[in-house]
């Protein structure tokens, strides 16, 4: 299977061309990730979006005083996170760390505000995407 077609069988990336998933992956990294390191602690600036090609990444919220561990997601091949990052300058809600080894695609946000400015159409697919799915977890939170 190509890589723009592993691509296009991400939900968020579903509508986009073959040019379009071309151009994602020249703007992306691809890291080989070991089980057990942690990506991004909760608090942290965001500085990437991350698509998962290989492995498993598991996303919860660190325990404090007086709160247990919450569990948010463990995601797997072809699912994507850290997407705030990329739309706007806030800090980490949670903590993301590799359960199993991993490759995953980084895209940084100057490499998507370079995305973008060459293909609007692609920006507005993936943003409607991103407002679906913070739509989707503000419902979560609220539940």
């Amino acid at each position: 299977m190509s890589i723009p077609s592993v691509l296009k069988r991400i939900k968020a990336l579903r509508g986009l061309s073959e040019d379009d998933c071309k151009a994602i992956l020249d703007n992306t990294s691809l890291e080989k990730v070991p089980q057990g390191q942690v990506l991004f602690n909760e608090g942290e600036e965001g500085n990437a979006l991350y698509i998962i090609r290989r492995g498993k990444v598991r996303i919860f919220k660190p325990a404090t005083p007086g709160k247990q561990e919450v569990e948010i997601a463990v995601l797997g091949e072809k699912q994507f996170f850290g997407e705030m990052a990329l739309i706007a300058e806030q800090k980490r809600s949670a903590t993301a760390i590799t359960v199993a080894d991993s490759e995953l695609y980084v895209l940084t946000p100057k490499a998507f505000n370079v995305l973008i400015e060459k293909n609007p159409d692609m920006a507005s697919r993936i943003s409607e995407e991103f407002m679906r799915r913070l739509n989707e977890n503000i419902r979560n939170d609220i539940s």
